[in-house]
């Protein structure tokens, strides 16, 4: 048995908001109103991620894309600001054919890997004003585990865990 690889972490959190800035921009300026957008807009955020994020963070060799609803990214960790209340996010679990959304105020930090940026709106122009994160531990509220959160992208701070 090999003993286990040692990761180390680098702050990635400008990079992936230079990333935010210019999909919410093409978006915008682009694709919003148009018909058909949300569906021919995945291919470009897909390629402005890889030459954004993963060739600025030397990774793209380790990525793969896979289904747009339940990647995740495990290497890239979010960690959200706590105040002294806690930190509030919405979590939601798929129920039938939707997604139910409900809030939750956190005292202690989970694990969270980064999936993307969000906005209610899928047509029209948007802000990404979430960012989608998966939920890989909580050991405040287990029953939030491999369930998706949202949390505003200010204020949150992002690694890449590097495998050496």
């Amino acid at each position: 048995m090999q003993p286990p690889t040692e990761r180390h972490s680098e702050d990635v959190t400008a990079i992936l908001l230079a990333f935010r800035e210019a999909t919410r921009h093409l978006w915008n300026s682009a694709f919003a109103g148009h018909p058909e957008a949300s569906h021919d807009f995945i291919n470009v955020e897909h390629a402005l991620f890889e030459a954004l994020v993963l060739q600025r963070i030397d990774a793209t060799r380790a990525w793969r894309w896979g289904s747009a609803s339940d990647q995740h990214w495990p290497e890239l960790r979010v960690m959200p600001e706590f105040g002294p209340a806690g930190c509030r996010v919405m979590w939601a679990r798929a129920e039938a054919n939707s997604w139910h959304w409900r809030e939750i105020q956190l005292q202690q930090a989970p694990e969270l890997a980064y999936i993307g940026f969000f906005d209610w709106r899928e047509e029209g122009p948007s802000d990404y004003q979430y960012m989608r994160c998966r939920v890989l531990k909580c050991n405040e509220h287990p029953q939030i585990i491999g369930a998706d959160v949202l949390l505003p992208p200010l204020g949150l701070r992002v690694s890449y865990l590097r495998t050496p």
